[in-house]
């Protein structure tokens, strides 16, 4: 820094003396609040959220998750969509979590509720595919034992299909 004259004179910009400095704003916000700006990448913020999507598989609806299940929009976003299956009459739901890279006890919260919810409906929710840090967060927290889970997705659709008609021989 040089001073010419009462300015202080850096590169790109002057500030007389005694002037406040100009706030800094946050880089690449874009107006999204900070903490929905995950630093993936050292200089470059991403947005990290679940992508949620919905298949069919004869009576059952296969929930796949890609993202992370935490606290906020994600978990609320999941809710709201298991909400919308069960009150359209589904009682049978896979969630698929093998691309889901991280998991809190709001995303855990979301499922046991909504587990709760479908067997006192008389459905049920499994999970498949659980892996890395996720398996780990559902087996520290006893959630594998209480939720069937599965490794693969026909195994779970296997457990899931409606029992044949009953013969009286």
């Amino acid at each position: 820094m040089m001073s010419f004259s009462g300015l202080l004179v850096r590169p790109g910009r002057s500030v007389k003396p005694g002037e406040p400095r100009p706030k800094r704003k946050a880089p690449l916000s874009r107006g999204i609040p900070y903490r929905d700006i995950m630093r993936s990448d050292w200089g470059r913020g991403e947005l990290m959220g679940l992508d949620i999507s919905i298949r069919e598989a004869g009576h059952v609806r296969i929930v796949d998750l890609q993202g992370r299940l935490i606290i906020g929009a994600e978990a609320d976003r999941l809710q709201t969509e298991l909400r919308r299956l069960i009150e359209n009459g589904y009682r049978q739901i896979v969630v698929n979590l093998s691309c889901v890279e991280q998991i809190d006890s709001t995303g855990i919260s979301t499922l046991v509720r909504n587990c709760t919810g479908l067997v006192r409906a008389g459905g049920s929710l499994k999970l498949v595919c659980p892996a890395g840090r996720v398996r780990d967060a559902l087996e520290v927290t006893r959630l594998v034992s209480a939720i069937p889970t599965f490794n693969d997705e026909p195994q779970a659709l296997a457990s899931l299909r409606p029992a044949g008609p009953l013969s009286f021989s």
